[in-house]
């Protein structure tokens, strides 16, 4: 059987409270994001399947698991490049968050701590999505071996936190205004997403409208949807990664020599 070539896998969540699927906990990227046409623009939690870190990562579940432990901080450094450069997106430079404002306590440490824990064990397959991102239009330089296209699968996540879980997660966001060591994190409802026409990048859009629609939020669709970026649906997600080897030519991921940025 021949098997499809695509660039990388990725793995993101939709983190959402149970009783309130109109407000989502993701990320927004700001003037600093290096992919200019993604700036000021609404992406899920989540991460790749690359790099040495991710050499660990059994399956989409693992990588998922991981990057919530990466991403999810109270730390604020300059955040490397590398990871989008492996990718093959080869003008990107590093970049600053925000420094917080005030000092997390003990007490905020455990509770980001145990939410971490929470969004992980609560996370239930949605399923697999092929994306196809016209390159030239969205400017993301050149990728090795895509010609004009960008090829990628992303497994989704769906988080359903229970009330009590997410009113912490929420104090948190609340209080620090940023839990995210990568980027910066928001809580954000569809109706404002609609009324200040936020887009929503990586592919992401077609995913959340779907979500939106399948939990009966007609508005989901107004939502804006970003030219040049396809997506399908290729069933559920597999097990582990060597079955995705076995259906894909992967590009990029942890162990291949060509990675390196």
């Amino acid at each position: 059987m021949k098997r499809n070539t695509i660039n990388h896998i990725a793995s993101a969540g939709i983190i959402y409270p149970k009783n309130d699927p109109t407000k989502i906990f993701l990320e927004i990227k700001d003037k600093t994001y290096p992919i200019k046409k993604f700036r000021h623009s609404l992406c899920l939690i989540g991460g790749n399947w690359i790099g040495k870190a991710a050499k660990k990562d059994q399956s989409p579940s693992s990588t998922f698991n991981r990057e919530v432990e990466e991403e999810l901080s109270f730390r604020k450094p300059l955040v490397s490049s590398t990871e989008l450069k492996l990718l093959g997106i080869k003008n990107s430079k590093d970049y600053q968050i925000k420094k917080l404002k005030h000092k997390p306590d003990s007490k905020d440490i455990k509770s980001l701590r145990s939410i971490k824990t929470i969004i992980k064990k609560s996370k239930k397959p949605w399923g697999d999505f092929i994306h196809t991102i016209n390159q030239k239009e969205i400017l993301l330089s050149n990728f090795i071996g895509q010609n004009k296209n960008l090829v990628f699968v992303n497994s989704y996540w769906l988080i359903p936190l229970k009330e009590k879980d997410w009113a912490i997660l929420e104090n948190l966001q609340k209080k620090f205004g940023n839990l995210s060591e990568e980027s910066q994190t928001v809580i954000i409802s569809i109706d404002d997403i609609l009324k200040n026409k936020i887009q929503i990048i990586w592919g992401h859009d077609h995913i959340l409208k779907k979500f939106f629609l399948k939990n009966k939020i007609n508005s989901a669709n107004r939502l804006s949807i970003f030219k040049n970026i396809q997506s399908k649906n290729l069933g559920k997600t597999l097990k582990s990664y060597k079955e995705y080897k076995k259906k894909f030519t992967i590009l990029r991921n942890p162990f291949l020599d060509k990675n390196l940025a």
